[in-house]
């Protein structure tokens, strides 16, 4: 059977935050089973071996693992602080073997390389006071 599901996330800093969603499928979907429950995460998974910020709460997971090369994105909501997310990123990942490609000191994007695989983690303040998250790992 078909099956497609395609999903557009976007923030607007001037309006707070919105969702736009297109799926399309040859069997019935319901959006509810890829949202978080109101204290909990979404449905789905983390990056496997990519450390998660403590006391995150993931709002989306998205994994194409049926082609080459893989690709994931899972975004987390983080209460803490833009400073201290982008502080556990660079330090757990480099302990993790991750080189920087990018430093994200002064930016919001940082970006790293392992064995052929490539890892962005953008961390920016979000206009509620809270921090978003997004990880995106490319590669096999």
């Amino acid at each position: 059977p078909f099956d497609l599901i395609s999903a557009f996330f976007m923030l607007d800093d001037k309006k707070g935050k919105y969702a736009e969603v297109f799926s399309f499928s040859s069997s019935g979907i319901r959006l509810e089973n890829f949202l978080p429950g109101e204290n909990g995460d979404a449905p789905g998974k983390d990056i496997d071996g990519i450390p998660r910020v403590p006391l995150s709460r993931r709002i989306l997971s998205i994994h194409r693992e049926t082609s080459s090369p893989g690709l994931s994105i899972v975004a987390y909501e983080y209460r803490g602080s833009v400073a201290h997310a982008k502080l556990f990123y660079s330090n757990q990942l480099a302990q993790n073997g991750w080189e920087e490609l990018r430093d994200g000191n002064g930016a919001r994007t940082f970006v790293f390389q392992k064995e052929g695989r490539l890892l962005s983690v953008d961390v920016s303040a979000d206009p509620d006071g809270g921090v978003s998250i997004v990880v995106a790992l490319a590669g096999d």
